[in-house]
């Protein structure tokens, strides 16, 4: 069943950098406003927000999970008329948020696992999950496999860490794809493969497989787990368009 979107007026708290080139942003959560984890939102600057142009507009998955009272969003900062005017904004500087939105929520079957395959900023959905089950009672059995070029460019990565440590039932997956030469990485240095993903899922109950990257990883990893046999109601993807790796 469709979501029906709501419109809401929203203050911008503040903002921090949480990887290189990479900041999250806090906002007033709206009296009423509910989601699911992994949904997104479309966020508008209005006509007055200091600096805006006409590029106004943009949909950013929820990091936050139900539960905070705040909302966060995190993004790739680059030059552009919608995030420099946001990256310089004053806290309390006025937001309209639609939604919530998207199609990347997290199912409610709790018998069932979840294996996440994240990209990049996509991992953005990923944390509103994990927050979420780190609250549940009984937190489903979950894996995450999370590429990015290097450490640096790894949003949230002390936080999965310490999630990797204290939640049951979690497995991390942390692979970093520009450290092939370096001695300063430990870990997998390969691109998410068919073995990755069935390793990081073994014995899981019945999962369910999300994705969330780039256009170009998102459809990789699609065929990739339909050449692995799963079920295409299994999967859920979710394009970061306009998202270009660090090189």
């Amino acid at each position: 069943m469709a979501r029906i979107k709501g419109k809401y007026d929203s203050k911008l708290l503040g903002s921090e950098e949480i990887a290189e080139a990479t900041r999250a942003f806090h906002f007033e959560k709206p009296d009423g406003f509910t989601f699911t984890p992994g949904e997104s939102i479309e966020l508008f600057l209005p006509e007055d927000f200091p600096g805006a142009s006409d590029d106004r507009q943009r949909s950013f998955s929820l990091a936050s999970a139900p539960h905070e009272d705040r909302l966060t969003i995190a993004t790739r900062m680059r030059k552009s008329a919608y995030k420099e005017p946001l990256a310089a904004a004053q806290p309390g500087a006025g937001v309209r948020i639609v939604g919530p939105t998207g199609t990347m929520s997290l199912h409610d079957d709790p018998d069932r696992a979840i294996v996440m395959i994240a990209g990049g900023i996509g991992i953005t959905p990923f944390i509103s999950m994990l927050r979420s089950e780190a609250q549940a009672d009984r937190p489903r059995p979950m894996a995450l496999l999370y590429s990015n070029h290097r450490p640096e460019n790894a949003a949230y990565l002390d936080e999965l860490r310490e999630l990797d440590q204290r939640l049951d039932g979690f497995r991390l997956v942390l692979t970093m794809t520009g450290m092939k030469d370096s001695d300063g990485w430990k870990g997998e240095t390969r691109r998410i493969d068919a073995d990755m993903v069935r390793e990081a899922s073994r014995g899981l109950p019945r999962p369910h497989y999300y994705i969330a990257g780039t256009p170009d990883m998102c459809e990789d990893m699609r065929q990739m787990l339909d050449d692995m046999g799963i079920d295409d109601d299994d999967i859920l993807s979710e394009d970061f368009t306009g998202y270009t790796p660090p090189s």
